[in-house]
Order: C-alpha cells, then structure tokens, then sequence
C-alpha cells in the first residue's frame, strides 16, 4: 500500500476479536466452534463494504443448505489447486455432530484437535483445503453467510468431506458483543393482527403473526409458538413447518431477514365456551443478542359474539 500524503502508512486493520475459547495453540482451534474472529478495517475515503460490498451474517447452528464457497485452495505443483486462481464448489450442507474426525489439511497444518459438535456444519462433496481456510459458505440464492470454512479432506480423498464454524451465538455473537457493544443484530419482533368484526361460535377467524427482524443479521430456524385459550382449537397453521395440537402450534421459520417480514397464518375455531375476547398468543424465540426482548410475544384479543 502506498504512504499516504504525510508520508505516513495508513492502518488497514485496526483491532480483532476472537471467542474466549480460542486457545491459539497450533492445532488446538481447528475443526471447533471458536475457529472464527472479526477484524476492524480501516476507513479511508469509504468503508471496505461500500468499496466491495458484504454479505449479511446469518445467526445458526448449523443445518441443511445448499451453499457457495469460495477460496484459493493451494497445494505446491497441484493445477488448478496452486493458490493462484479463485474456486468455487456447491454444497449440500448437514449439521456436524455425526462427524468423525480424520486427518485434514488447514491453514495451520494441524494433526490434532479437539472437536465440538455445536456450533458446525459440515458438506461432503466439497475437499476444501490449504488455502481455503476462512472462505465463506453463502446460502445459495441468497447474500446470508451462514458459516467460514474451518477444516478441510485433500481433493481426492476417499471420504472427503469440509466443515465450517458456523455463525452461531455463542461463538460469533460473542465477538460481535464484544466488537460493536451498542450495535443491534438479532432484533426479533413479533405482532398479532386479526378480525376487527366479532366471531360467532362454531365460526373461524384468520389471526396473523407477523415475525420483523429489525436488526443487522439475518436469522435461522427461528422458533415461534402459537397459543389460544380453552374453548377455542387452532384448525390450521401455515407459513412455516409447525406441529399443531389443539390449542397449541410450534413452528420454525426457516430465515428470518431485515426488511423481509415473514407472515403465520392460523385459524381459530371459536366454539361456545370462548369467552368474549380470548387471548390469541404469539410468542417468538431470540437470542441473547436481543437487547428488547419485551417485542418478542404479541397478544390478539379475538372478538367474539355470545352464543
């Protein structure tokens, strides 16, 4: 980088984060859940995302995605894996608990570790290696970074497989804490909304939980829950996998995203001994991260006409 006109170099990295776990021990952080840090870049005339632009962080623990990674994977005299060239791979992404652990190459050349099964995921037709390390996993058709590439087979391995830690609470959430303490990340909310006209006994209302994300990251898996009172029975629920029973749904919203509301639909049958407004509870699951969590349950007081 050129000195700038005070003849001064200017500082492209200022401060980095690590999790509390990392013990910066060769081989001691591979393969595990603290194998992620965060790092403050400079700003100069303009920020380094306005320059290149970012993908948005999205907070799991792992699961089934189809993703994009990509790297510069470099083995001495191995074309086109020589660290010259940019790769990329698709893969099909499972939660890494399963996992068996094997020799891998890494940035660090380690030969041991202690692995930890929360906090990873893992594909199998991606060898990602020396090189690669720290490569994104991007859900494919979306911008979310759900994880970077800690450990990786050699390409040609019998049982190839690349694991990533993932962008988990607990791991990446407390960096991000630590990095930008007043910064808003996972900002859940939910809202209730229903018929204003009351609902005659043997009848059915449509009540509507809206989930908003009002923070930076995106968020996976999302847990929400759906109660209504005796003498009411939910007939059906949709915008998301739930398991109904009775008076009760719980669902999980597969990606919840800033300035993309996602919308449960139920149906409440009112039967006679409903009451005169019974409460329709909506109540959705956040992190840690949440710094207001008293948004994160909704209650609809359903009209209801006596019998």
């Amino acid at each position: 980088r050129p000195p700038s006109p005070g003849g001064r170099r200017r500082r492209s990295g200022r401060r980095a984060w690590k999790p509390d776990g990392y013990t910066g021990l060769n081989g001691g952080d591979w393969n595990s859940v603290h194998d992620i840090a965060l790092i403050e870049v400079g700003k100069q005339e303009r920020t380094l995302q306005d320059a290149v632009g970012a993908f948005t962080p999205m907070l799991n623990r792992g699961g089934r995605h189809t993703i994009t990674t990509i790297g510069y994977p470099g083995l001495l005299g191995r074309h086109p894996y020589d660290g010259r060239d940019q790769l990329m791979c698709i893969g099909r992404t499972h939660r890494a608990d399963d996992i068996t652990r094997a020799p891998v190459i890494t940035a660090s050349t380690a030969t041991a570790a202690s692995a930890h099964p929360a906090g990873r995921m893992v594909t199998d037709n991606c060898h990602l290696h020396k090189g690669h390390s720290g490569g994104p996993w991007i859900v494919r058709g979306t911008r979310d970074l759900v994880g970077v590439l800690s450990a990786g087979k050699e390409d040609g391995a019998t049982e190839g497989n690349s694991v990533a830690t993932t962008l988990n609470p607990e791991g990446y959430g407390a960096i991000v804490q630590q990095a930008d303490p007043r910064g808003v990340y996972d900002a859940l909310s939910v809202r209730t909304s229903g018929p204003s006209r009351p609902v005659s006994p043997g009848g059915r209302a449509t009540v509507t939980a809206t989930v908003t994300m009002r923070g930076l990251m995106s968020a996976a898996q999302v847990p929400l829950s759906l109660t209504v009172p005796p003498g009411t029975r939910l007939a059906g629920v949709s915008g998301a996998r739930c398991s109904t029973a009775g008076t009760r749904a719980d669902c999980t919203i597969a990606a919840v995203r800033p300035g993309s509301p996602v919308r449960i639909t139920a149906k409440v049958e009112v039967g006679s001994g409903a009451g005169r407004r019974p409460p329709i509870v909506a109540r959705v699951t956040s992190t840690r991260l949440d710094p207001t969590q008293r948004d994160n349950t909704s209650v609809l007081r359903l009209p209801t006409r006596r019998s």
